[in-house]
């Protein structure tokens, strides 16, 4: 198996698990970024209120990338309540 599906099956364990399933994905002109959670479609007008609902979104040059630095930084947060 590729290290790439081995990342994009982390990401969905750990959505599925801790976010409801739930994921977001954007790809842009010279990145993408990924966070855990949904979007609030209300939210994208406004940025400051789209990100304190969204969270974190990790960029990336691939989508991998982004997804592997999202891991992290979720990987991250949970050692610091153990």
């Amino acid at each position: 198996m590729k290290n790439e599906e081995n990342i994009e099956k982390i990401a969905e364990e750990i959505a599925k698990i801790c976010f409801d399933g739930h994921y977001t994905l954007f790809r842009f002109t010279t990145n993408w970024q990924f966070g855990f959670g949904t979007v609030n479609p209300e939210s994208l007008l406004d940025v400051d209120r789209f990100m304190s609902e969204q969270g974190e979104l990790y960029a990336g040059r691939t989508r991998e990338e982004a997804m592997y630095r999202a891991i992290m930084g979720f990987l991250g947060e949970e050692l610091k309540t153990v």
